[in-house]
């Protein structure tokens, strides 16, 4: 089954205060390809097929949903897939034991190694018919798969909210956004300690009408404590959908927060981007909070 954005419909969340907030739904697009990874992948999807790529390689760490999505959309188009994960090998976790169900070759590299990958893939992969797909999918082609967001929408929201890491996703919005000549200001929630380096390549691209809005990374990419837990825990049960510790958790209590000390002008029309990633709850060290 491949990814249908037109699963992903806007739903209209009730939160206290005087702004109206939707959620966009990136997360139905597809149970393993679904939010940003479907839309940075679409692009290298496509350019593989033009040039006939029969092996896709990719990287990230030991429980990135981006290799696991990449690992399904290459069993789907017939494409076999290679994923170098950063660091010793470790227990196999649930994304391995799915993404081996579709064929993923895992190959472990140390930290030396994984700073080296292109070069280890032009030594060990060469040749015309493979494809490196950087981590989390950066690069031009993964931003331009993010621009047509914009397209889906059924009106021209006053802001838009989004989780960011490597800032290829927000690249890929304000892209689209400029293209279009919306007035949308686009939030970016990051969640890792790396704003300073997200800033400088927004600022370099020349893009305006933006913030990064530090403060709710609760300690660091792929860290939650208590508090971050239990708001999920509640949150899960009131609205009925997932969010995962890493991106979408700490995005929407950081909307909450911003809601509550009045960020927003009064009827100001925000969406929220759900960038999927929901697997990463199901993960062993977060499902103990809720023991």
């Amino acid at each position: 089954m491949m990814p249908d954005t037109g699963n992903a419909v806007l739903q209209e969340i009730p939160l206290p205060g005087n702004c109206q907030v939707w959620m966009k739904r990136d997360d139905l697009i597809h149970p393993l390809i679904s939010g940003n990874k479907w839309r940075k992948l679409s692009c290298y999807l496509e350019a593989a097929r033009e040039q006939g790529i029969r092996h896709i390689i990719t990287a990230g760490g030991p429980f990135s949903n981006h290799i696991l999505a990449t690992a399904c959309l290459c069993s789907a188009a017939g494409i076999s897939c290679t994923a170098l994960i950063r660091g010793r090998q470790q227990p196999d976790n649930h994304y391995r034991l799915i993404g081996a169900r579709y064929g993923l070759v895992s190959v472990f590299l140390n930290h030396e190694q994984f700073e080296q990958r292109l070069e280890w893939v032009n030594i060990h992969h060469p040749g015309k018919d493979v494809m490196f797909i950087d981590v989390g999918g950066a690069g031009d082609l993964g931003v331009a798969g993010c621009a047509s967001i914009w397209d889906e929408f059924s009106f021209v929201p006053d802001a838009l909210l989004l989780a960011t890491a490597t800032g290829t996703t927000m690249q890929g919005v304000l892209m689209g956004r400029d293209e279009r000549k919306l007035s949308t200001k686009v939030i970016g929630i990051p969640v890792l300690m790396n704003e300073p380096e997200q800033r400088a390549a927004l600022e370099a691209k020349g893009y305006e009408n933006w913030t990064l809005e530090t403060g709710f990374e609760r300690g660091g990419f792929a860290r939650a404590d208590e508090s971050l837990m239990r708001f999920m825990g509640a949150e899960i049960q009131r609205t009925n959908i997932l969010f995962d510790p890493v991106y979408t958790g700490k995005a929407w209590m950081a909307l909450h927060a911003m809601l509550d000390g009045h960020f927003f002008n009064p009827g100001t029309r925000v969406v929220f981007l759900h960038t999927g990633g929901t697997l990463g709850l199901f993960s062993r060290r977060y499902l103990d909070f809720f023991r």
